[in-house]
């Protein structure tokens, strides 16, 4: 059954990092029971997310009193690794086939930027409603990478989303790109990111000289270790 989005504001920003992850993995184990309704609500909110939200080169976006808005989040990026995980679960090839898709968008902003931005903006085929005009320079960015940074939102903080999905994504499938797109990413790190003991977020992802932000997210960490 398909869902139909009920808040005015929708994103999936939470579904992987909180709901999906509790629902996939630590429901069921926590109630101690073979019942698939944590899994069936998983699939229910993917499922509404595939069909109200999916748009562009394959970008989740956010949704708004029935207005799409033309927004992604990098935390979203992460979707693609819990996608596959659950949709490898219940053998449901649509969940993984969109999951390969979006790690592929994701990866798209990550060569064709220093890192990937706090958030991307994009057009599609229902047009480029972001709450907000974007410039002729807006467009040209769009026109050859299929996405474009709004002054504000071209930070990164170190966030681990994509890598996560690249792993989730190689040990779903075995497919070593997946892990050398990883290992490019670290080297990233070390050309981009270093600090006097650790690695530093930056003020623009565009740009090789940017500034560095005192600031460094524990999932990153998490991941390391």
């Amino acid at each position: 059954m398909q869902a139909t989005p009920r808040a005015s504001h929708h994103d999936v920003w939470p579904l992987p990092g909180r709901h999906g992850r509790y629902l996939l993995y630590k429901a069921g184990e926590i109630a101690n029971t073979d019942d698939t309704l944590f899994a069936d609500v998983w699939a229910n909110t993917v499922d509404s997310s595939l069909h109200n939200l999916v748009w562009g080169w394959q970008y989740v976006a956010d949704w708004d009193n029935g207005a799409i808005i033309h927004i992604g989040p990098h935390l979203e990026c992460y979707n693609a690794g819990n996608w596959i995980l659950g949709g490898s679960l219940l053998n449901n090839v649509t969940i993984v086939n969109f999951a390969l898709d979006l790690v592929d968008a994701c990866w798209n902003m990550y060569v064709s930027t220093v890192h990937g931005p706090e958030v991307f903006r994009y057009f599609s085929s229902d047009g480029n409603y972001m709450g907000s005009s974007p410039s002729s320079v807006n467009f040209m960015f769009h026109e050859r990478l299929g996405f474009f940074v709004y002054p504000g939102d071209s930070d990164y903080y170190l966030r681990p989303e994509v890598l996560e999905s690249k792993f989730y994504v190689w040990r779903a499938t075995g497919a070593v790109r997946y892990y050398e797109n990883a290992v490019s990413t670290l080297k990233k790190f070390e050309t981009w990111l270093p600090a006097p003991i650790t690695y530093a977020g930056i003020d623009d992802v565009d740009a090789t000289d940017s500034a560095f932000i005192d600031d460094m997210q524990m999932a990153l960490v998490e991941l390391s270790s």
